[in-house]
């Protein structure tokens, strides 16, 4: 993992990002932050991000019309609603066949498998009671 420098903006975006559970875009976060931070740009909320995630203190997760972010690092499962577009998480157990299917990719590419994310998609609640 890489170490970043401190900076006042980036622990508040990683403040802000822990504190949450719906896996913001970067746009959600800079709205949410920019009343305490008012010289903060759009620009150094995605700088931090990015930062963040290749800190190892975020991810990063491909959305439907943005990237999403999730203040919790560790290994997980999520699943994008395919009309809404919100992620959230699956709290269940990895299983060990992914373990298996890390371990097949290495041995078929020349270089180092470092992880994979297994995005699962669905409809929400919200969506299936509109």
């Amino acid at each position: 993992m890489k170490t970043i420098r401190h900076s006042r903006q980036r622990t508040a975006i990683l403040a802000e990002l822990a504190a949450r559970t719906d896996h913001p875009t970067a746009e959600t976060l800079y709205r949410k932050l920019k009343a305490d931070w008012p010289g903060l740009s759009l620009g150094t909320v995605y700088r931090n991000l990015s930062q963040l995630c290749e800190a190892g203190q975020a991810q990063r997760l491909p959305g439907i019309n943005a990237d999403h972010y999730d203040g919790n690092a560790a290994e997980h499962l999520h699943i994008t609603c395919r009309h809404c577009g919100n992620m959230a998480d699956i709290h269940m157990p990895i299983p060990a066949s992914l373990q298996t299917l890390l371990r097949q990719a290495a041995a078929h590419f020349d270089g180092e498998v470092t992880g994979c994310q297994l995005q699962f998609s669905g409809v929400c609640q919200t969506c299936l009671n509109a």
